[in-house]
């Protein structure tokens, strides 16, 4: 029976809300010493200042998956979070690392239609026709077999890439409607082609059983087929053909090779490139090479039909007198007859055509089987060119940039000079994205300063990414957006406006539905409803003026509206369509806004780590442990130290540790003398551990690997301070070691076992290992140490516990000091010292303190009062605190007595 209700919504009721107990003073009553705090090198996340990271939004911020550690050490740091967060931690206060000044954070703009321009590709010297003076013989050809019936006459096409692509069939007798084509490989030829099919098209009515009449349809091209090998001489007088030389090959290898462009060519695309490295005979050398027109980026080496460069690596049996010979494939279609292999008609193909030829130019045709008996040659010209052809059209499709539908697009081709032919070609569309262009007809008399080529799509909003400024970049847009969780995967947007009708006719829309998504899981990060009207309002007077609706929800995110202030009814992006579904436009693709720099963007630098530190050290999210995620950069450890003593924050790091290493324990205790942290005025604050165990991935990305512990100390630390007493003290007294705390990760296993010696140089460096122990309920994997950096022998400043509760005691008072500031001087004396005296009672009765000899058997003792030099407005407080300390060593010694 509910008579009460903890929180109303907007029913009827009574709202109870939980008891609250002013009777005691909170240690820690903002819970920081639940959070941990680090700077680390991360895919997302904001860089201008740290973000709160929690498993609930964990993936969200991060992604769904961390990368491998073996690309990037600094990946690791994913790791040490997750397992935290999954261990106790309540949140990670993360301040990511980047090279400032080497990125590039874009903004996205929607604008209100698509245009997207195609580069075209200019041949002066295209084959157009060839004219076939003697036909020959005895090519190899595909067979074409017709079941059943015989005395048909067979012409078979085939493309110098080895694809059926024609047939055409007459006379004969014996066939009918049922008649099955078969097409196979020539006799006798081994790995030839495969997969062509065709089916015979028979006429309505067709009486007599002649295939006069009978067309034939191709089915499938199949791939590999015999084919005569056609060669045509470019212009001797102007080749067209590109050189390049090689140097720097080393042990035969091509790996450190340089290849240097001599000549670039033209009229080269993908397809058409043959690349072959040869020696001055023109000889084909070396084996097992690695050969790419595509730079580390992925973007191709052919600009505009030239190629730029070209990337080697591996292989052997190379030298630096080698050359680099690269020649084009210009495909032609071939007829031949079934039987004979005679030649019918040899024409180009609708491929690659331009090579810079001449009318006249031999085409030679070799490919006759070394069994023929008396084979003839073919004698064959270029009878025809065409210049200016456009040979391809490459689109310059960028992030974010999407067409509507999926059907054939036409391209809007200008038209040529001096009355030459208008060129025509089509884009095919999947998802939004151009898959391939088709040259319809191909035109001439074009020239690369004058042609362009672009799509145009009214009314389909798309989404680009720019450098430039809202207040620079010139293009009519409806909004641009910065996304300051700078996502190196990119985000899909998406947009939508609902339909608005006045008097049943359909209104453009200025209220529109935008979507940030996750490119991952295509989850919604944000979704933002408003205006792009500035004097927007809803029925209560509040704004609902897009760039106000997105402020009031979140400052990872900054929109700016543009001179498109609606969204038309025509829009892609507007109202339902025929099946009653909203119809969105989406990036579909993510946009790529983010760049973190070149090859050198990890090898952060001095500034990069100390304005990374800096913003830690002011923010205003609060956190109670550092932690270095794995990182051992001497440089980035040095900054997390300084932040520890500008924060007065214990800092967790890691030793390394290497599988397999010599020296293992001397290489930890050497690691730790170069940091020179002992030197530290905030030495207490400093906590390092050793961890030499392999074990299972905790998220399943890297294997197995030797994985630190520090920052999963800090997780359990965190765990620990969750739990307090009624007047909210933790069990800090007692240090996160030994079997209470055993480590929690999947196929643990030690990998090195330090001696009795090893062990008491380890403590004597003031390093915590973490080993296997034996314990009364098992053995288990734990933190066998819990020493400071603190360079002390018989001190509390050497535990670690002793540091988590002092600096839990400076925090509550400076926290309690700021509530006193501005209040009479006496005032201020009394109310802190009222708060002392609760404070270090509660201390008292949590455990934390102890009495003491040098405080009169007391556990503490504290002086209130103004400063004698500045009374006015200096108020000055000491205290002196007796901790308890915690068992780091056991002498057991057994008497035997007489009976």
């Amino acid at each position: 029976m509910n008579l009460f209700t903890r929180t109303l919504g907007s029913e009827t009721g009574i709202q109870l809300n939980p008891l609250q107990d002013n009777s005691s003073i909170p240690v820690n009553a903002d819970n920081s010493d639940q959070n941990i705090a680090t700077m680390a090198r991360l895919p997302r996340g904001r860089y201008d200042k740290p973000f709160l990271l929690n498993r609930a939004n964990l993936v969200a911020k991060l992604g769904k998956r961390g990368s491998r550690i073996s690309a990037v050490w600094l990946n690791e740091a994913r790791v040490h979070l997750q397992e935290a967060l999954s261990n106790g931690a309540a949140n990670a206060v993360v301040q990511r690392l980047v090279r400032e000044p080497l990125t590039v954070h874009k903004w996205i703009y929607a604008s209100s239609s698509t245009s997207i321009s195609l580069a075209p590709v200019i041949g002066d010297g295209a084959v157009t026709a060839v004219t076939i003076a003697t036909k020959g013989n005895q090519y190899q050809r595909p067979q074409v077999t017709i079941a059943a019936g015989t005395g048909a006459t067979i012409i078979v096409k085939v493309n110098t890439n080895g694809v059926v692509t024609g047939v055409r069939v007459w006379g004969g007798s014996g066939y009918n409607a049922d008649s099955v084509i078969t097409i196979s490989e020539y006799s006798g030829i081994t790995n030839g082609g495969a997969g062509a099919k065709a089916e015979l098209i028979w006429p309505r009515n067709k009486a007599d059983s002649s295939l006069d009449g009978v067309t034939v349809a191709i089915l499938s091209g199949g791939s590999g087929y015999s084919h005569p090998t056609v060669t045509v001489a470019e212009d001797a007088a102007n080749p067209a053909t590109a050189v390049a030389t090689l140097s720097g090959i080393s042990g035969g290898s091509l790996t450190d090779a340089v290849v240097t462009m001599t000549k670039q060519g033209l009229w080269y695309d993908a397809d058409n490139t043959l690349i072959d490295i040869v020696d001055a005979s023109g000889a084909s050398v070396g084996a097992g090479e690695t050969i790419s027109l595509l730079d580390e980026n992925g973007n191709s080496l052919i600009q505009d039909g030239k190629i730029t460069g070209i990337k080697v690596s591996g292989g052997s049996g190379y030298s630096n007198s080698n050359l680099i010979k690269i020649t084009r494939k210009v495909l032609f279609d071939v007829e031949m007859e079934n039987s004979s292999g005679a030649l019918q008609t040899l024409a180009p193909s609708n491929g690659s055509t331009g090579a810079n030829f001449a009318v006249g130019a031999a085409v030679t045709l070799s490919g006759t089987r070394s069994t023929a008996t008396n084979p003839i040659s073919t004698v064959a010209h270029v009878s025809a060119i065409e210049d200016g052809v456009i040979i391809s059209l490459t689109p310059q499709q960028g992030d974010g940039e999407t067409l509507n539908g999926s059907a054939n697009v036409t391209v809007a081709i200008s038209a040529p000079t001096d009355g030459g032919k208008q060129a025509k070609a089509y884009a095919t569309v999947a998802n939004g994205l151009i898959s391939r262009v088709v040259m319809v007809q191909r035109g001439s008399k074009y020239s690369a300063a004058t042609t362009t080529a672009t799509i145009d799509q009214a009314n389909n909003p798309e989404f680009v990414a720019d450098v430039l400024a809202p207040g620079v970049y010139a293009e009519p847009y409806l909004f641009a957006l910065k996304h300051l969780e700078a996502f190196n995967d990119g985000i899909i947007l998406a947009l939508h406006a609902n339909p608005k009708v006045v008097k049943g006719v359909a209104q453009a829309n200025d209220e529109i539905t935008l979507r940030l998504i996750d490119p991952f899981d295509r989850s919604v990060l944000y979704q933002f409803v408003g205006s792009l009207q500035e004097n927007a309002t809803d029925d209560f007077g509040n704004s609902t003026y897009l760039p106000d609706v997105v402020a009031s929800q979140t400052d990872a995110v900054q929109l700016v509206v543009g001179a498109n202030t609606s969204i038309s009814p025509l829009s892609s992006a507007y109202g339902y369509d025929t099946n009653g579904q909203e119809q969105w436009v989406s990036s579909v693709d993510p946009v790529l806004y983010f760049f973190e720099g070149g090859i050198n963007a990890f090898a952060y630098n001095s500034n990069d780590l100390y304005n990374a530190r800096r913003k830690l050290q002011d923010t205003v999210l609060q956190y109670g442990t550092i932690v270095a995620c794995g990182s051992t950069d001497a440089n980035l450890l040095s900054e997390l130290a300084n932040l520890a003593y500008e924060t007065n924050t214990p800092f967790k790091f890691d030793v390394p540790f290497v599988v397999g290493g010599a020296n293992s324990v001397l290489d930890a205790i050497s690691f730790v003398d170069n940091l020179d942290f002992t030197a530290k005025d905030a030495a207490h604050l400093l906590h390092a551990y050793w961890t030499p165990i392999t074990c299972d991935d905790p998220i399943g990305v890297n294997g197995r690997l030797a994985l630190g512990s520090a920052a999963l100390n800090a997780a359990y630390t965190c765990r620990r301070n969750a739990v307090k007493n009624s007047k909210g003290f933790a069990k800090k007294n007692a240090p996160v070691a030994g079997s209470n705390w055993p480590l929690s990760r999947r196929g643990m296993r030690q990998e090195y076992a330090p001696s009795r010696e090893e062990l008491s140089a380890l403590a004597d460096a003031r390093i915590n290992p973490v080993l296997f122990e034996s314990f009364a309920s098992g053995g288990k994997y734990v933190f066998v140490d819990f020493l400071t950096q603190a360079p002390v022998t018989n001190s509390l400043r050497k535990l670690t516990s002793v540091s988590e509760m002092s600096v839990a005691i400076d925090a509550a008072i400076a926290r309690f000091g700021k509530d006193v500031l501005a209040l009479p001087m006496q005032d201020a004396v009394t109310e802190m010292g009222d708060y002392l005296k609760a404070l270090f009672e509660g201390a008292e009765q949590a455990k934390w303190l102890v009495p003491s000899a040098e405080l009169g058997g007391r556990t503490f003792a504290y002086t209130v009062a103004a400063n004698p030099q500045r009374p006015y407005d200096v108020m000055d407080i000491a205290y002196s605190l007796s901790y308890d300390g915690a068992v780091r060593q056991i002498t057991i010694t057994q008497s035997l007595v007489k009976r």
